[in-house]
């Protein structure tokens, strides 16, 4: 029909956070990563992998064929970061590191013969994991490409940047390029980049490359294993740390700004959760949006429940147009790991079935793209709409429930979803600190409503009665940022 325009789909896959050990076994201690112990043996772990363990070798092999048979062909792969355990009870050392990159390299490489694989370091790519020095062009970046396999993978002509500092750009279609950026240099745990305004130049050659994209009329996605900003799982009472080092958030900020035209999408995993960003850039509006896949590996930290939660094994089929390369929609497929591991020895034919999917985003939210508004009408839904977050809180760990959330987990979550600058984070979990303040006092649930905060207080006591009159007072006064007040609902 005249005035309908048709916009034709292209896809590509984003994955994140393999994690593969090779040290997994069926009857090794949950409680050590599922490794074994001398003379002991455990109940089984399961075929594919177990909550309270990194991912076995048939997990990963698994889940790459089954990306092959949802999606043969896609246009590229993401590929961001993070493929060693989480181990404790042995330090892999370079070569360790390498020989696990390598082998998933050549596994992404002969599945998808032809296929753009574009990867990045995460911070359990390096030895010690979250370590890299400021230096430009230290020995390990070349031997990503020789010893990891990444010289199969990366442009030979992008290998000069990689090798000054990890990161490099692809021009994955006629005016599309993709910037795959070393976050381990601003990664908060990187302590030896702590003092150094740009670690390898980073931010100057991508301040030349954004300047370069936009005189040659490109547009930009940008990936990166960590996304800018701050933790959105918490400690209840504790402020989630800032993922960069805050010079650092503070520097990347102003370009993804300034550049904000040409951006036209970011995606990062690390979190291990399927969720999403918006960011204002200090502009007091919402002007750019990211994107976090979720993990492979199911593996959390059950000491930290609060923190990190245990998630079924997901992959992310994104869409965009191939008119003008925005990001329409995606996919979300995942492995059912508690069903997966009853069906016990399982055919490769059907072991390939075993992904399903979870939702389709745009169905979900109903919103008509990934767009930066698109993406902000959620997130002011997710913040009115407790039924709606009830569901939201179930895809970030792909459908595997285990933790409630209450007021105090909803506000961490939100305020970790929409702040990308210290002073809007900490203007927004001051209804963290109030709620868990009160908590603690009281010893039950109190509710939080129109910015204010109140509770009835037991037995009348009169130095209580006089605090919860100072927090009245207190969380009366209005907030700079009225978009952090709906928060009062929970």
């Amino acid at each position: 029909m005249e005035g309908i325009k048709c916009v034709q789909h292209g896809y590509f896959w984003h994955v994140s956070d393999f994690h593969v050990d090779q040290n997994y076994s069926r009857t090794g201690n949950p409680h050590k990563l599922c490794h074994s112990e001398n003379g002991k043996s455990f109940s089984d772990n399961g075929l594919y992998g177990n909550f309270l363990c990194d991912s076995p070798q048939k997990l990963i092999n698994v889940t790459v064929s089954s990306m092959k048979r949802i999606q043969p062909k896609p246009d590229f792969i993401l590929w961001t970061g993070d493929n060693l355990p989480h181990t404790v009870d042995f330090n892999p050392d370079w070569n360790v590191t390498f020989e696990a990159i390598r082998n998933i390299s050549q596994l992404l490489h002969s599945t998808f013969p032809g296929i753009a694989i574009i990867p990045c370091i995460g911070n359990h790519d390096t030895f010690p994991p979250n370590i890299l020095a400021p230096e430009e062009k230290i020995e390990e970046y070349k031997q990503y490409l020789e010893l990891g396999g990444w010289d199969q993978l990366i442009p030979k002509e992008a290998w000069p940047d990689f090798i000054q500092g990890g990161f490099f750009s692809m021009l994955v279609k006629p005016k599309l390029r993709v910037i795959s950026l070393n976050t381990i240099l601003w990664y908060t745990n990187n302590k030896l980049t702590e003092d150094i305004a740009d670690p390898a130049n980073q931010f100057k050659w991508l301040g030349q490359l954004l300047k370069n994209a936009t005189k040659a009329s490109e547009k930009v996605y940008i990936i990166g294993h960590v996304a800018p900003g701050f933790y959105s799982r918490t400690i209840p009472g504790k402020k989630g740390d800032s993922t960069y080092h805050p010079n650092k958030l503070v520097t990347f900020n102003r370009i993804l700004h300034y550049f904000s035209n040409i951006i036209i999408g970011q995606m990062y995993g690390h979190y291990h959760i399927d969720m999403f960003t918006v960011s204002q850039y200090g502009t007091g509006n919402f002007e750019g949006s990211a994107l976090l896949a979720s993990s492979v590996t199911p593996w959390h930290q059950a000491d930290l429940a609060n923190v990190s939660i245990p998630v079924n094994p997901s992959i992310r089929l994104m869409h965009y147009s191939l008119q003008d390369s925005t990001l329409l929609d995606y996919d979300q497929f995942y492995m059912n790991l508690t069903k997966a591991n009853a069906n016990h020895e399982s055919s490769e034919e059907t072991a390939s079935q075993l992904y399903e999917k979870l939702y389709t985003f745009t169905e979900f939210y109903e919103v008509k793209d990934l767009s930066t508004p698109s993406l902000v009408a959620i997130y002011e839904k997710l913040k009115q709409d407790p039924k709606l977050f009830e569901s939201f809180y179930v895809f970030l760990s792909a459908g595997e429930r285990s933790t409630a959330c209450d007021a105090t987990c909803k506000v961490a979550q939100l305020c970790g979803m929409a702040c990308t600058s210290l002073s809007e984070y900490n203007e927004c979990m001051r209804n963290v600190d109030s709620v868990h303040h009160i908590r603690q006092r009281l010893g039950r649930d109190v509710v939080v409503n129109s910015a204010l905060i109140y509770g009835s207080v037991a037995l009348g006591v009169v130095i209580i009665s006089l605090v919860g009159f100072l927090l009245y007072r207190r969380f009366r006064k209005p907030s700079n940022y009225q978009e952090y007040q709906a928060f009062a609902h929970f």
